[in-house]
């Protein structure tokens, strides 16, 4: 929630871009992130705060702790996936990912996973 909106602004502005079983990223009440679904459009609440309902949370949480989210995907599972439901020629060398034919959707879209990981790991400590 923009901090010059109302509840009843926020309610209307979330439920405008997202529906019931959006995936979100919710900060709880000791500040740990967790990845959930909506179980319902977002609402004010009788004490007049934006609030929505979240799976395998109880009762209603503010609006404001919680924004479109999605976990992020091991490179590995990824990899796979896609070889698996892209590229014929792929599944026949699952280990080493080695395609005969470098060129297929599948192994380009793998390639450019893998160079993204690189990045990625060198900007975060292990």
């Amino acid at each position: 929630m923009a901090v010059t909106e109302t509840p009843l602004e926020a309610v209307r502005s979330w439920n405008n871009f997202y529906s019931k079983g959006q995936r979100v990223e919710v900060t709880r009440d000791l500040g740990e992130k967790e990845f959930r679904k909506t179980k319902s459009e977002a609402f004010v609440a009788e004490s007049g705060h934006a609030v929505i309902f979240l799976e395998g949370i109880l009762g209603y949480y503010l609006l404001e702790r919680v924004k479109e989210g999605y976990p992020k995907a091991k490179a590995e599972d990824v990899k796979e996936s896609i070889i698996i439901d892209y590229c014929s020629d792929c599944v026949s060398f699952p280990d080493d990912y080695d395609c005969p034919d470098h060129e297929c959707p599948a192994w380009k879209a793998i390639s450019i996973l893998c160079d993204i990981a690189a990045r990625e790991a060198v900007r975060e400590p292990v």
